[in-house]
């Protein structure tokens, strides 16, 4: 994410339009993942799911599994796919926060976006 962030930023203030919505599109891909990831692990903690997490990852694995036959696809196809496997890994950083009292970050960027998704799905529940 580090590196598509700083693409991102060069494309826009060089305006090339193409390359900044596909930067783009590869941080919403992970963010959409992100924010999916929480709010079903929030609705999960409400309703006093004990294996969340182990349904979160199972569903990541199910995206990941989905997507493996598309690799000699079109290119279309192959778009898609990396923008599910995208969401898949905005999923698992969603989902791996924490072990134990410990806080995990993945990465640095992927967390703040994480972290962002986070913030935002709080907001969401706050008044449920």
């Amino acid at each position: 994410m580090t590196g598509d962030t700083v693409r991102l930023t060069e494309h826009l203030l060089t305006a090339q339009i193409e390359r900044t919505g596909i930067a783009a599109a590869v941080i919403g891909a992970v963010l959409f993942g992100s924010i999916a990831g929480r709010g079903l692990i929030e609705v999960g903690l409400r309703k006093r799911v004990r294996s969340i997490a182990s349904a979160m990852l199972l569903i990541e694995s199910a995206l990941i599994a989905a997507v493996i036959p598309t690799a000699k696809i079109t290119t279309d196809v192959r778009a898609f796919a990396s923008m599910t496997l995208l969401a898949a890994m905005g999923l698992q950083t969603a989902t791996l926060t924490r072990i134990g009292s410990l806080t995990v970050h993945m990465t640095f960027v992927t967390s703040m976006l994480n972290k962002l998704a986070q913030t935002r799905v709080a907001g969401m529940f706050s008044h449920i």
